[in-house]
């Protein structure tokens, strides 16, 4: 038996799961909650039931969604580790209210996750109706290698069924202000950088045979290292051009905040409307935890730098001194001995 109190929790647990994520099987409720909450609302992922047009059974979008949110959030904190911003799980529901640059970075890249990870779900054939067939492999001898190349469409194909199905699934058809056609072409200009040119697609082969032999070689485009892709979007979010509609009821469209801007916008565009928030000091209202305690370089010219990080408040030093391997040596016949020594260690922390 539960006290009355665990049973009105566990309650209102379940009632949130199930408004706000995809019914599924138990085990993969939470892992559909990792995907953060901006980009689920007032979308199909927000439905209390799985729309008929969904692609995925409910397991499958749990996990496309919990890979898509992983992947994401790691390229995220990755770009930002260094910046006033760090990519602050906890600030993104108050951080996207705003169209700032740093919202366009945010619905760009966790857009561009899910359209990933389908991408990668479909080459892998972990999709049933998303499979590379082998009628196109082109085939070549050499010195008695067998060495097969998957037709090069596969990878195209996988990442243009990942941009139309994550499209589908983040598609906001609930708003339609000034805010919400920002939102939305940040998240098409996300999916779009899975097929930039600029990415390389390495091409991966594996052996096959009895005993290592590798009578039969197969190898195969890859999608690109979603790595590759979170760089290119930092380079958008640098690049992010400030607009405004048009006020035009029948286009809508977006066009450049100053009007002697003559730059186009192209759906590759970063785009937003409103400043960023001052990241230099606490504000829960706007999503600013403030840069108080990081960590900063007092030797480094770049955004680590304390004299940016620390936005010109100064800061301070502590010295610690940790136990390292030093002078270490060869013994007979196949051992390492070293010793232990003291390294001293002086790490700047901003006021």
């Amino acid at each position: 038996m539960i006290s009355l109190h665990a049973a009105i929790l566990l309650f209102l647990c379940l009632v949130y799961v199930e408004n706000h994520c995809i019914r599924g099987e138990r085990q993969h409720k939470a892992s559909c909650l990792n995907f953060p909450y901006f980009m689920r609302q007032q979308t199909p992922l927000s439905y209390s039931t799985q729309p008929a047009n969904f692609t995925f059974n409910n397991a499958l979008t749990s996990e496309l969604l919990y890979n898509a949110s992983r992947i994401a959030t790691d390229a995220c904190e990755q770009q930002f580790q260094h910046q006033q911003w760090n990519c602050s799980l906890s600030t993104f529901n108050k951080l996207t209210k705003r169209a700032s640059r740093e919202t366009s970075f945010l619905f760009a890249i966790y857009s561009a996750g899910l359209a990933h990870s389908i991408a990668a779900a479909c080459s892998r054939g972990l999709i049933e109706n998303c499979k590379c067939h082998s009628t196109n492999n082109k085939i070549y001898r050499m010195t008695e290698r067998e060495v097969i190349y998957e037709d090069a469409s596969c990878a195209s194909n996988s990442i243009a069924f990942g941009i139309t199905e994550s499209r589908k699934m983040l598609h906001n058809d609930k708003e339609n202000d000034l805010k919400w056609r920002i939102n939305e072409h940040n998240k098409e200009a996300g999916r779009k950088m899975l097929n930039s040119n600029v990415l390389n697609r390495q091409v991966s082969c594996q052996c096959h045979g009895a005993s290592g032999a590798c009578a039969i070689k197969k190898c195969a485009q890859q999608i690109p290292f979603f790595k590759a892709i979170g760089q290119q979007i930092m380079l958008k979010y640098n690049n992010a051009i400030q607009v405004q509609s048009d006020n035009n009821v029948f286009s809508s469209k977006l066009i450049p905040y100053h009007l002697e801007n003559l730059q186009e916008i192209t759906e590759n565009d970063l785009v937003y409307n409103q400043p960023s928030p001052n990241f230099c000091e606490l504000d829960k209202h706007s999503g600013s935890l403030g840069t108080r305690g990081r960590i900063c370089s007092a030797n480094s010219t770049g955004s680590d730098s304390c004299g940016k990080l620390c936005c010109n408040r100064g800061y301070s030093e502590k010295t610690t001194f940790i136990t390292v391997s030093c002078r270490c040596r060869f013994a007979y016949c196949c051992d390492v001995k070293c010793e232990s020594c003291q390294k001293k260690v002086v790490t700047q922390f901003c006021n």
